[in-house]
């Protein structure tokens, strides 16, 4: 039976007939019951005194309750007494008190009044269930309580009155009000849905999710902040960056710090260093900024399939001129240091590197989240009770949502790549120490696009470090158009190079033709870019105008060859390189890396036959996930490299390697504790037996070997060490010269030669110095190496040296080191002998130091000549005299074999460092580029040893631990000519473009259309709106459109194109009412300019008067009356009060007498600019000083100038046009410069003003630019008698202001202070644009909402509020104020389901200050 599964599990549960009747009787009645409240939450952000109140009110639904049983008996005051007790107990209890209002009888009442509420209220659930939700203490009085039974006879009535009374008896009422209240709000809302965000900006999120863990029932939605959070609790490092600069930006560390133990000292200890200037929680917040832009970065680079390239902006920041590029577009930035990043045109990754220091704050942070107890115990809490998102009683919850939509057209394939350069917004070349440029943007040639073009290209190559660049970036590897749009009168050549860097600028793809003719013509390329970005250069032989570049992607051509990996295994090296699958390789299958070797390293190679000589593109697809070791603070992710030889020439290092392992004669583990025994790797010589013993014969041989006892009173000791004898010791003692035995571990077996050692005992308190350790070794004449290994873990071994000797040839001495192993070669061969024919050899380390620790020897048959050791074992045959100048070999510690190839460092080497992908399976490209010869080409990659990685440093010395080589993983190559000899033809394709503005939808038929083709914009309207206009690159097609019965829709066709295609449709706003608007006039008709500037007074005044003409209309149409009150609403939203400005002064201006639109004079000044003395209208002195007292001049002559010049400050005498000085130019265009300042040797160079003020404090901004690139770093200061001078940060371009309290400075005889600023550099010159003294007042703060009613504020049952001629003004604290519109504040209160007077509120929050007003409406009967 298909169900008999289920039955057998249900019979489990419920083994009866009864069991089954009792649970489908109680199933069935609760569906009979209401379904319970849910209360849904988002956007907590901390605010933990908002979260509980609105959870204690569960957001209106106790209030409702509470208005549902008392409205007819109880007043308003006392509903909202009730609520409180309800929301706050304990306070509200509290308060009573101090007011005593408590009595017996108050108490007999409201106790009466919560009980019917939380009758109320479980009426919708079972007993069973509301007896669970109270607490054990209470739970049977509050059981009895809440079922009283109105019919009870008068014994159920005594019992319940004698509860009540007792509890008042025994003083717990207050204990029973907190429990009743606590149930209420328990049982007012069923389940908690948190839909989102409950981190970042408050300060208590902590507190916040305390509380919900002990909430009774709820789930969450996770929020992008919570995600955030949960990140970096995991030791997401990106995460962690973002979540402390927004703890920091909101100045909320308390969580971070107090609430999960995160220290931020280290952070801000750093930041203190890089910015020792900055208050040290803004030092803090710059430093985590730039490791954030840094983290960020990383995580796009590592993933380029994001497409979140142009989030990459560290790279893009140009430090000198202070700006940053965003889409082509250079914006000022206000950070002017970036101590921490590194700016290399080059190699832009690089900017997003962390610097050591970095590393190990980040380090330290990821483990304090990581480490941190309680918030993981809040992540776990968000695991368990969340998700991304939930369906809950058929509704879906997530918080906020991206919005998904077709790209394109829907079912159509994408367009290809295909995107204009304009010419004249292309970063113009000042390189190789050009502080100039030879380009200009010019107009006068018709028929140009954008905003003009560029000349000058011919004037300096681009080797010369001239031409223009741009940065392009394309999603995939391959060829490319480009299109260079000119004119030109002579025919010559331009030249478009791929991937130069600052420095290197010989890159030349490919170079075209450009011919002579009066109009503008196309010229086109097919040249190789690289997935990613491409930095492209463009220079010409003849003086061309460029309108703009073009790349546009090409279609997949026959031009790119790939050859999978497997492929490319030679037979013979078959068994010997690996070869594995995996799902993100090509074909399933990729070659591990292959070991590195100095000779005959494995390889892959193949052949690809190339159509011509010149340069091809190679896309290596590669991976690699291998680390360092382990640090504790930084992951050591190790990069791979290869080298790529073809046609068998490679600058790699040919070494030829020694075959045969030298012959081992001795073997010595000085200090082994068991001789007879060898620990792993080890090998006895041919003429020891064991590996220690006192100087004697070896039975091994007959050759006589061991501790050599120098001292007189030096005597062998058995079994005497640092300790008391141990069982089985056997190693050799002397008094003097002992194997270490200072712990029971020394005495252990096995361990490495490098880990025991004997050691110089007590020879420093017998007066021995040098200290020592010796043997003597009986050798046959001949030549030797010696290896001496040392240690150093006392740390008191001073400097040792070790010294070969034998009689009768002259002693070997070592250079000091104190660990590792020195090898040296003594030549016995003529040497003296013993009476067996015998030499004698001692090897003796000494040293000044306390003692002496000598860890092995070995001796072995000499190496022949000319040999040189390398890293990782290494013995090549090579003579040193013919190492080449690039290639060091030597030694990178004492006793260590180092090799450096500098030949990998340059750009041209054939040899390539891959980077790490973290994953074996995660592939990635990088492009090579290769030289080929027309025909077959040999091409062979392997790893040729010639790059070293160790790892396992210590402060005491670098790191020995020397990682093996191996090339990276490689999946495929892929090899394209750099450029073909003929670009691609490619049919015109016009890429289509359509935006509307809200309250619409507007899409094209097709993403792309061709030369002299068509398309179709569908237009729908939304509900009661409407199309107004349609412009088709900038031209108005409003009358073509043409609405379409079939679809519904409004179609615009559009053809004979002949460009890419912008369509703009714009649909109607919401309407606005007359009466809205009138009442808006109403407001303001009668306002006066008073103190506000000119410039918003005219464009205030101008939108007033053409509200008054609309209102005037009997019948206006509506959009007059949209644009009207749009209008108006902004002209007063736009008031500027300038109150407050003493003086405007436009430095350098050449019509004083008048003021650009947007400025006006300050209250002390009736001229924009003068020389220092009283004006001649408020009496007040003011204007510049020269350096040097010259006023004395007469300037440039400029025709219609009456601007003022000193000898050594100008006003800028460019600002003209055929010498008539332009009067109609913007307070940051006009300057006044220090001219001649620096050949007068006025140094630092400066211009200042002097300015009569009253005593008090003045906000000063001052201006500066510098178009001529040679200002410097200037300053400015502010200075009076007897106060503190003010100065600024340096910049030379924007403003700044600076405050100053004048309060008790010194005053002349006018009662006046005499203020000076002044700004000065060590640069050429000095620009200052413009100059504002406002007196200082605090930032406004909103004080109050005020409420002009709507028009309608009668209505009947069932209506919906109409807000038609409402007004709510925002007004602040100095009494300015701002029109709010309806998305601004929020609206509550009205209800038309009762009749009766509501008091709709209108609550309005800004800087997290919430101000409310109200109105009143009446709600009626429906008349029948």
């Amino acid at each position: 039976m298909k169900d008999e599964k289920y039955l057998e599990l249900l019979a489990e549960k419920y083994p009866t007939e009864q069991a089954v009747c009792r649970e489908i009787i109680n199933l069935k009645a609760i569906l009979g019951l209401p379904k319970g409240t849910e209360h849904f939450m988002s956007d907590l952000h901390g605010e933990y005194e908002a979260f509980c109140h609105i959870l204690n009110n569960c957001s209106g639904v106790i209030r409702e309750k509470v208005d549902l049983l008392f409205e007819e008996t109880l007043s308003d005051i006392d509903r909202e007494e009730i609520c409180t007790l309800i929301y706050y107990p304990v306070e509200k209890l509290e308060m009573m008190k101090k007011e005593s209002r408590n009595n017996e009888e108050w108490y007999r009442v409201i106790l009466g009044e919560l009980i019917e509420i939380a009758r109320l209220l479980s009426s919708k659930y079972t007993r069973s269930k509301v007896r669970k939700a109270m607490p054990d203490e209470y739970a049977y009085i509050l059981d009895e309580l809440i079922h009283v039974q109105k019919d009870e006879d008068d014994n159920q009535v005594a019992y319940h009155q004698n509860i009540i009374d007792t509890l008042l008896e025994l003083d717990s009422a207050d204990a029973f009000i907190e429990v009743l209240a606590a149930l209420i709000k328990r049982l007012a809302v069923d389940h908690l849905h948190i839909v989102g965000d409950i981190f970042d900006r408050g300060p208590c999120a902590d507190r916040i999710m305390d509380l919900l863990m002990n909430y009774h029932s709820l789930d969450i939605e996770w929020g992008n902040h919570d995600i955030l959070w949960m990140g970096a609790a995991a030791g997401s490092e990106a995460c962690i960056a973002t979540v402390i600069r927004n703890n920091l930006k909101y100045h909320n560390i308390r969580i971070l710090e107090n609430s999960y133990g995160i220290s931020l000292r280290d952070l801000t200890l750093f930041a203190e260093k890089l910015y020792p200037d900055t208050e040290p929680m803004e030092a803090a917040l710059k430093a985590i900024s730039v490791l954030l832009f840094k983290l960020e970065g990383q995580v796009i680079l590592r993933n380029p399939d994001y497409q979140m390239t142009d989030k990459l902006l560290l790279h893009q920041v140009n430090v000198q001129n202070h700006t940053v590029c965003i889409a082509g577009t250079d914006y000022e930035i206000c950070e002017e240091t970036f101590p921490t990043v590194s700016f290399d045109p080059s190699n832009p990754e690089v900017s997003y590197e962390l610097t050591a220091e970095e590393k190990q704050v980040m380090e330290g942070l990821r483990m304090a989240f990581v480490g941190s107890v309680r918030l993981r115990q809040h992540m776990n809490f968000l695991y368990q009770k969340g998700s991304m998102y939930r369906i809950f009683n058929g509704n879906l919850l997530f918080h906020d949502f991206v919005r998904v939509s077709y790209a394109g057209v829907y079912g159509q394939e994408l367009p290809a790549f295909n995107k204009v350069y304009e010419a004249e917004l292309a970063d113009v070349n000042r390189l190789l120490g050009n502080t100039d440029s030879t380009v200009s943007t010019e107009t006068s040639l018709e028929g140009y696009s954008g905003g003009g073009y560029v000349m000058g290209l011919s004037d300096r190559a681009v080797t010369e470090g001239g031409g223009i660049r741009n940065t392009v970036v394309v999603e995939e590897s391959g060829l490319y158009n480009i299109t260079l749009r000119y004119q030109s009168s002579q025919a010559g050549e331009a030249s478009i190079y791929v991937g130069n860097t600052a420095v290197t600028l010989d890159r030349v793809n490919k170079t075209v033709s450009l011919q002579a003719g009066d109009g503008w013509q196309e010229v086109t390329a097919s040249v190789y870019l690289q997935k990613g970005i491409n930095v492209v250069d463009l220079d010409t032989t003849v003086p061309a105008a460029l309108d703009y570049m073009r790349v546009r992607a090409l279609p997949a051509q026959d031009s790119s060859t790939t050859i999978e990996a497997e492929d490319a295994i030679p037979e013979e090296l078959e068994g010997s390189i690996q070869v594995a699958e995996s799902d993100g390789a090509s074909g399933g299958k990729y070659v591990v890396g292959m070991k590195g070797a100095y000779q005959d390293a494995d390889y892959l190679e193949f052949t690809y036959n190339a159509p011509e000589a010149g340069k091809y593109q190679m896309q290596a697809f590669h991976s690699n996930e291998d680390l360092a070791g382990t640090h504790p603070y930084n992951i050591k992710i190790v990069d791979k490299y290869a080298v790529v030889e073809v046609n068998g020439q490679s600058d790699s290092p040919k070494f030829k390697l020694v075959e045969q392992d030298p012959k081992l004669y001795y073997f010595v583990d000085c200090g082994d504790h068991d001789p007879s025994t060898l620990s792993e790797g080890d090998e006895l010589g041919s003429l020891n037996s064991v590996t220690d013993q006192m100087y004697g014969v070896d039975k091994k041989a007959g050759y006589s070997w061991g501790v050599l006892m120098i001292d007189s009173n030096e005597v062998e000791t058995p079994g005497v060490g640092d300790m008391d004898p141990v069982e089985g010791d056997k190693a050799i003692y002397t008094n003097y010269q002992k194997a270490l035995s200072n712990s029971e571990g020394a005495f252990a077996d096995g361990q490495s030669k490098e880990a025991t050692f004997r050691y110089a005992h007590g020879q420093d308190t017998a007066g021995i110095n040098p200290r020592y350790v010796a043997y003597k070794f009986e050798l046959d004449p001949g030549k030797y190496d010696v290896t001496v290994g040392m240690s150093n873990t006392w740390g008191n071994v001073g400097s040792p040296i070790v010294t070969l000797s034998a009689g009768g040839v002259e002693d070997v001495v070592s250079e000091p080191y104190s660990g590792g192993s020195k090898t040296l070669s003594v030549d016995l061969t003529s040497a003296e002998t013993n009476s067996s024919g015998k030499v004698e050899l001692t090897v003796k380390g000494t040293t000044k130091g306390a003692t002496l620790q000598m860890t092995y020897i070995t001796i072995s048959e000499s190496l022949k000549e000319n040999t040189v050791s390398l890293p990782n074992g290494g013995i090549a045959s090579l003579d040193p005299e013919d190492i080449p100048d690039d290639i060091y070999i030597g030694e990178l510690t004492d006793g260590f074999s180092w090799l450096i190839d500098y030949r990998n460092l340059k750009n041209d080497t054939d040899r390539y460092f891959f980077i790490n992908t973290f994953s074996d399976d995660t592939f990635r490209e990088k492009t090579i580029t290769l030289d080929l010869q027309k025909g077959d080409n040999t091409i062979r990659i392997y790893n040729d040893n010639s790059w070293h990685i160790t790892y396992g440093e210590s402060d005491s010395g670098p790191a020995t631990t020397c990682l093996k080589n191996c090339t990276p993983n490689f999946d495929k190559f892929v090899i394209t000519p750099m450029a073909l000899n003929s670009a691609v033809e490619l049919e015109e394709e016009y890429t289509i473009d359509v935006a509307s503005t809200e309250y619409g939808i507007a899409s094209a038929n097709q993403n792309t259309v061709g030369e002299n083709g068509e398309y179709t914009v569908s237009m729908i309207p939304a509900e009661g709106k409407e199309i107004v206009n349609v412009l088709v690159n900038g031209a108005d097609r409003t009358d073509d459109i043409v609405f379409d019965e079939a679809s519904g829709a409004y179609q615009l066709k559009i053809s004979g194109v002949s460009e890419d295609q912008k369509v703009q449709v714009y649909f109607s706003k919401p309407n606005t009412s007359k009466d809205s608007l009138k009442n808006l006039y109403n407001e303001y008709k009668d306002l006066e300019k008073g103190t506000y500037s000119t410039a918003s007074w005219d464009l205030f005044d101008a939108a007033r008067s053409k509200a008054e003409s609309v209102l005037n209309k009997d019948e206006p149409q509506q959009w007059e009356i949209n644009n009207a009150y749009d209008e108006l609403l902004a002209g007063i939203n736009g008031l500027k009060d300038i109150e407050n400005l003493v003086y405007f002064v436009d430095c350098g201006d050449h019509g004083v007498s008048t003021v650009t639109k947007g400025d006006d004079f300050g209250r002390n000044n009736s001229v924009t600019d003068q020389i220092y003395g009283e004006d001649a209208e408020t009496g007040y002195s003011w204007g510049v000083v020269d350096p040097k007292g010259d006023y004395d001049t007469e300037g440039p002559g400029l025709e219609q100038d009456t601007g003022v010049y000193t000898e050594y400050t100008w006003a800028s005498e460019y600002d003209q046009v055929n010498n008539v000085a332009q009067d109609d130019l913007d307070k940051e265009t006009t300057f006044r410069y220090a001219r001649g300042q620096d050949t007068a040797g006025i140094d630092p160079r400066y211009v200042a003003y002097k300015f009569e003020l009253d005593p008090g404090k003045y906000d000063v901004e001052v201006g500066m630019s510098n178009t001529w690139g040679n200002a410097g770093s200037p300053i400015v200061t502010l200075s009076a008698g007897e106060v503190e001078d003010v100065v600024s940060e340096p910049y030379s371009s924007g403003s700044k202001t600076l405050t100053i309290d004048l309060t008790n400075a010194e005053t002349n005889d006018s009662g006046r202070v005499e203020l000076t600023v002044k700004g000065t550099t060590k640069g050429a010159t000095l620009q200052m644009t413009y100059i504002t003294i406002n007196k200082s007042v605090e930032a406004p703060v909103l004080d109050r909402l005020e409420v002009a009613a709507p028009t309608i504020v009668e209505y009947e049952l069932g209506e919906e509020l109409n807000t038609d001629g409402m007004v709510v003004r925002a007004v602040y604290s100095d009494g300015s104020s701002k029109v709010l519109t309806a998305e601004q504040y929020t609206l509550s209160g009205f209800s038309s389901d009762k009749a009766g007077t509501k008091t709709v509120t209108v609550s309005y929050t800004e800087n997290e200050i919430t101000k409310t007003a109200s109105f009143d409406v009446t709600v009626k009967k429906r008349r029948l």
